[in-house]
């Protein structure tokens, strides 16, 4: 049943004929313009229903909402989401959106600079006060931050920030990826005061506490990983930080001290078969956790080498899923082909996986039975690049 409808004009309230579903409700941001590392044929942002089945019902296709809404993230109290708009000159903007008896209906609320350049990632802490974001490049450097959010409207608000410059020269194993700092993830701890970020460029994570009412970031130091490794996005698993290396092709953790946040590492695991590690045409991307928190899952983008090319043509991407033993080492449980080519990222449901890839135009999903991961649905979409739960 077709209920996709493409809409122009993203300055005036945009409403769609949708059926009351109650359910998951999911948003998918896609690249709307040509990059280096994106093929750009997304129209902007699309919403989902997810059914019971394991099937996607479109309820709005090809919303323009700007240039490259590449990362968005939700407010965890509002019908709010933001997105990231990737490009030399950041961009952050916020959207109302509602699926009332009048239909899906979508607003745009607010717009500020992300005050850096390529910002790639978002995320609200919480109680929905401020809003973390990490700057992939510019001029030279790297940043990420937080802003605040408006107790009224939910927008985001450029007029109290806390802003993180990373200066310092990239590691240069891989001279072309690590010529200087990038931050990629900055994820704050669901229950402690820490806020960490990765930095593909420097092979570090950094971390800092967070105060909400100051709005501040103090250091609390950052952990050197394995040089070259190029650390990229995070998540927690008990008293765990884990994360994926784009460049390593690997998983790894450290543990967190819940006193100071400093971060020991613990494990390191390729992502590769075969138990070795062989970046090159190959690229490590997502991290996250089952809604139960007992597995890790991964996405690995082979075919794709260290620039964000396909040179030998597209190639169905790879999840991974592992558990955490009682030594505290990730093992894997499963491998699932992804069902399309450069998996971006992916959103954990109850069910299984909802998967964004990129490259090949298209979201799927993979329903879980055990570790195990099955494909049983896909629908086209101009490079996805993330997707996320409304509610």
């Amino acid at each position: 049943m077709e209920r996709c409808s493409a809409i122009l004009g993203h300055l005036a309230p945009i409403t769609v004929n949708a059926v009351e579903h109650g359910e998951q409700l999911l948003v998918v941001g896609s690249y709307t313009k040509k990059m280096g590392h994106a093929n750009g044929s997304g129209g902007g942002v699309s919403i989902f229903h997810l059914t019971s089945s394991g099937e996607l019902e479109c309820l709005l296709k090809d919303q323009d909402v700007g240039m490259n809404p590449s990362y968005i993230a939700t407010h965890p109290k509002r019908r709010v989401f933001y997105c990231v708009h990737e490009g030399e000159e950041g961009w952050i903007s916020s959207w109302k959106w509602d699926n009332g008896p009048n239909g899906f209906t979508l607003s745009k609320i607010g717009m500020c600079q992300a005050q850096g350049g390529y910002p790639c990632y978002l995320e609200a802490d919480k109680t929905g006060r401020v809003l973390f974001y990490s700057n992939y490049l510019n001029n030279g450097e790297a940043s990420c931050g937080m802003l605040e959010i408006c107790k009224h409207t939910g927008s985001a608000l450029s007029k109290r920030r806390a802003t993180v410059k990373f200066t310092e020269p990239g590691s240069f194993v891989d001279a072309e990826r690590q010529e200087s700092p990038h931050a990629h993830t900055m994820k704050p701890h669901d229950s402690l005061p820490f806020v960490y970020c990765a930095d593909l460029g420097t092979d570090k994570i950094h971390g800092w506490q967070y105060n909400v009412d100051k709005m501040t970031l103090d250091p609390i130091g950052s952990l050197q990983v394995n040089p070259g490794d190029g650390p990229r996005t995070l998540s927690f698993v008990q008293n765990r930080l884990v994360w994926t290396s784009e460049l390593g092709v690997n998983v790894a953790s450290a543990l967190i001290n819940p006193i100071t946040g400093t971060l020991t590492l613990a494990d390191r695991q390729p992502l590769s078969p075969g138990g070795v590690m062989t970046p090159g045409i190959r690229s490590a991307s997502h991290i996250d956790t089952s809604p139960g928190g007992n597995l890790v899952y991964c996405s690995n983008r082979l075919g794709v080498n260290r620039l964000g090319q396909l040179p030998d043509g597209p190639k169905d991407g790879e999840i991974t899923v592992h558990r955490l033993t009682e030594d505290g080492r990730l093992k894997t449980q499963a491998r699932a082909s992804t069902g399309g080519c450069c998996p971006r990222h992916f959103l954990p449901t109850p069910g299984g996986l909802v998967i964004a890839n990129q490259e090949g135009n298209n979201v799927s999903v993979l329903t879980a039975r055990g570790s195990e991961l099955e494909l049983t649905s896909k629908v086209e979409l101009g490079c996805p690049a993330c997707v996320t739960r409304l509610i």
